[in-house]
């Protein structure tokens, strides 16, 4: 006797949506996508890739893995959902976030956190979840919190942060509680400064 069909969750139809939006963005049928999975090494059938979108078919973590590949993006990109919405995600039947929360969750750069809840951007539970999911940065884990910090996207590459200012970032993303003078440390012993033009030496 056949198993009872397990209903998909919140995650797996945001996968089925999203491989169905960028297969179609790409102009792919779907024997097309079933041999750009072949060639990432997973080889499913155009009928998999169809049941696949229906939700129909469940993805294991190396479909998953293999999907991104052939549809050259992040795994993280087919699990969450691609537009924003003043509803939030929903990540189990139980859990929910806004949006940005959720995406800097999947992505690493800060631990999941409620809504309306304070998250210290400089705390040691934020550094040590990078550390966890961002091992690549080894002892710079700091560089993810500097554009949230700065609101400077140009500022943010070069600089690091000297660590003893206090900014939290609300489950919204927005951030609150920014001292009037923020220092940065940025390559060439170059110091900038919120309240005032940077110091660019003699040339």
């Amino acid at each position: 006797m056949a198993g009872k069909e397990i209903e998909a969750g919140p995650t797996a139809t945001n996968v089925a949506a999203n491989v169905r939006r960028l297969r179609n963005s790409r102009g792919w049928n779907y024997v097309q996508l079933s041999d750009a999975m072949g060639d990432a090494g997973r080889p499913i059938t155009p009928l998999a890739v169809r049941r696949v979108e229906e939700t129909k078919r469940r993805v294991d973590v190396d479909d998953l893995v293999a999907l991104a590949i052939a549809l050259g993006v992040s795994p993280p990109a087919l699990l969450m959902p691609s537009e924003s919405t003043g509803d939030g995600v929903e990540l189990t039947p139980s859990r929910s976030a806004s949006t940005q929360a959720a995406w800097r969750w999947a992505t690493g750069e800060q631990p999941l956190i409620e809504p309306g809840q304070l998250l210290y951007q400089l705390s040691s539970e934020v550094a040590e979840f990078r550390r966890q999911n961002r091992p690549y940065e080894g002892s710079r884990v700091d560089e993810a919190t500097r554009t949230l910090i700065t609101g400077n996207d140009q500022l943010a590459p070069a600089a690091a942060m000297r660590a003893e200012i206090t900014v939290y970032v609300t489950s919204d993303g927005e951030v609150v509680g920014r001292p009037p003078r923020v220092s940065y440390f940025a390559a060439g012993d170059l110091f900038v400064d919120e309240d005032q033009e940077p110091d660019r030496g003699d040339d």
